[in-house]
């Protein structure tokens, strides 16, 4: 009765039906939201209602059409409305967001539920149901532990977006959708040759990067390799001169086993190359292209294993989850299905980890409603800055960045042009890098405003739906990362201020940049004379200080790191004892202070 992942196609079993539609009364008769007082399910009823329901599945089947294959399509109609719960499921376009007779599903949080004016414990209760409720259709395969996401099957004869609807009415999921199968948002390609001789041949055949002043951010950074660019996408060439010295290895989120395990990341259908080399094709190396980044490196996610480049929408939050959870700090995805429910939930999954999602907007001139505060949503911009003909666009567009004729890697070591959103968003994905190289200390909402405030306004004057507030200025945004960066002023304290010998203290320090290490020092005759400590290759304005007065530690998120001491007795006490706590990466003392110690009482 499992129907695989394989063509998830709903077949016909004959003499199955009435045995599978009562399974699905059972499953429909679940849906019935209880109140907080009434948590018992009658037997009796159970089996009313779901003879019930059978005969009523039973009659609906045998009204269905039926194609000459022999399998039962189901409703196109579209059921459910914008809700408090998360986005309708929209209607099927076909190319762009296809019906695979899934439905993705993701429970809510019980903080969530309390938040809403459950109490502690029925907020317990219901994420309980509404996990079980699910238990008889799972793609065990699919089920995301974190956060409950799940990707189930629709009961036979039934249609996933009516489905998708009864749950989300139920109150106790997140979001519920089809799983939809997606496509690249690749308009077209072809091939291009070399016609400057520049280090990367191809350079000033790059419009994009000139109309993004990426020349201006790469007298800044050319890219910090720390921060990692994953393209989740068809895959790469991962002998590509352009891509190879700084990928990283990957993972296969359509099979759920990574790179290091056996899991394929070649490209089935080239798209995901040609993302790759638009956010971090190396620059500056004598070959083809650069990316916005030269030195970024970047992880391949492969979403597929079509040669069409279709993937489920349920394999490619699994991807943006599993980059997220695998050091990825930025995260590009240029596929269609942008204004699906489950992608903002990927997103807000991402950037609780630290990590910004970049999705394409899509490419068929349609109207995007809503908003993914999540996920920096990117439609299309041309060669005169004007937006694309074929470019999404709506309230969900966040910004613009070049999508016409973009030069850049193609598979077997080629170079072509391409349209589409597909190239834009990495674009801006490297963009995002770019900003986190400039200033390493910026969270990621601090980097989405550095973005965002950096671009230029260049369609109508202020935020419009074609290219949300203007289009992507890499130059001017690294320019201004400095502008959100936290200013930290460390200082010490000690407490008791003049502890008495014997007796334990602490030495705290505030202020601090968080993931710091920090080492304490300390010297009894005050700062005249500076030295230099081996350990840290740091100099201390302290005279003969001593060794380390506590190990070294870590800033906690708050700033702030403490030592417990305790003062020895000592032969002749001293006027004051001086405390110095230095930053291990930094070759400067981050404060001194002065503590005056009591004799042993």
């Amino acid at each position: 009765m499992l129907i695989g992942r394989i063509g998830r196609s709903r077949i016909n079993l004959g003499g199955w039906i009435l045995f599978d539609s009562m399974k699905c009364s059972d499953a429909l008769r679940k849906l019935v939201v209880p109140s907080e007082n009434d948590r018992t399910d009658g037997l009796a009823g159970r089996w009313v209602f779901g003879m019930i329901v059978g005969l009523a599945v039973l009659v609906v089947l045998s009204a269905g059409s039926t194609e000459a294959n022999g399998q039962t399509t189901g409703s196109s109609t579209w059921v459910g409305t914008r809700g408090a719960w998360g986005l309708a499921p929209g209607r099927p376009i076909v190319g762009v967001r296809e019906s695979s007779g899934y439905v993705t599903v993701q429970p809510k949080a019980v903080e969530r539920m309390v938040a809403e004016g459950s109490t502690a414990s029925f907020a317990g209760y219901r994420r309980r149901r509404a996990v079980a409720r699910l238990a008889g259709y799972r793609v065990t395969a699919l089920e995301h532990g974190p956060t409950g996401r799940q990707v189930i099957r629709v009961p036979f004869g039934y249609d996933e977006q009516l489905a998708a609807a009864e749950l989300m009415a139920t109150g106790d999921y997140e979001f519920a959708e089809p799983d939809w199968i997606v496509y690249p948002d690749a308009i077209f390609q072809e091939p291009q040759q070399p016609t400057a001789t520049p280090d990367d041949p191809y350079f000033y055949n790059q419009w994009q990067l000139e109309a993004m002043n990426c020349e201006a951010a790469w007298s800044t950074t050319t890219g910090d390799p720390s921060f990692v660019v994953a393209i989740c996408d068809t895959g790469i060439d991962e002998t590509h001169p352009d891509l190879a010295a700084n990928r990283l290895t990957g993972y296969n989120a359509a099979d759920g086993v990574t790179e290091a395990e056996g899991g394929a990341v070649s490209d089935v259908q080239g798209h995901g190359t040609m993302t790759a080399g638009c956010a971090a094709a190396i620059g500056n190396n004598g070959v083809g292209v650069s990316g916005t980044g030269w030195d970024l490196r970047h992880m391949t996610v492969r979403v597929t294993n079509a040669s069409s480049g279709a993937a489920y929408m349920s394999d490619l939050t699994a991807a943006v989850m599993w980059a997220a959870d695998n050091g990825a700090r930025v995260i590009n995805v240029s596929y269609s299905g942008v204004d699906s429910a489950a992608v903002q939930a990927a997103g807000a999954y991402a950037r609780q980890r630290g990590a910004l999602v970049v999705w394409a907007a899509g490419n068929e001139a349609r109207y995007l409603e809503g908003d993914h505060p999540d996920v920096i949503v990117v439609a299309a911009t041309d060669e005169n800055d004007a937006p694309a003909s074929f470019s999404n666009y709506g309230p969900l567009v966040d910004c613009a960045a070049p999508g016409v004729r973009i030069v850049t890697t193609g598979r077997g070591g080629t170079y072509v042009s391409a349209s589409g959103t597909s190239f834009s968003a990495p674009l801006t994905a490297g963009a995002c890098a770019m900003i986190w190289s400039a200033q390493s200390d910026l969270t990621p909402d601090d980097v989405e405003q550095a973005l965002l405030a950096g671009a230029d306004d260049v369609y109508t004057p202020g935020r419009d739906d074609h290219t949300g507030v203007g289009r992507v200025n890499v130059g001017e945004s690294v320019n201004r990362a400095g502008e959100w960066a936290p200013i930290y002023e460390p200082y010490l304290t000690v407490t008791p201020s003049s502890p008495v010998v014997g007796t334990w203290f602490y030495v705290t320090l505030g202020g601090a940049r968080p993931g710091d290490r920090v080492g304490l020092f300390y010297g009894t005759h005050g700062t005249v004379e500076p030295r230099v400590v081996a350990r840290y290759g740091v100099t201390l304005d302290l005279r003969q200080p001593r060794i380390v007065a506590g190990r070294a530690i870590t800033v906690n998120d708050n700033g702030q790191a403490a030592w417990r001491l305790r003062l020895r007795k000592m032969r002749r006490l001293p006027a004051g004892i001086w405390f110095q706590a230095v930053q291990a990466h930094d070759d400067y003392a981050s404060t001194v202070v002065k503590m005056t110690p009591q004799p042993d009482q």
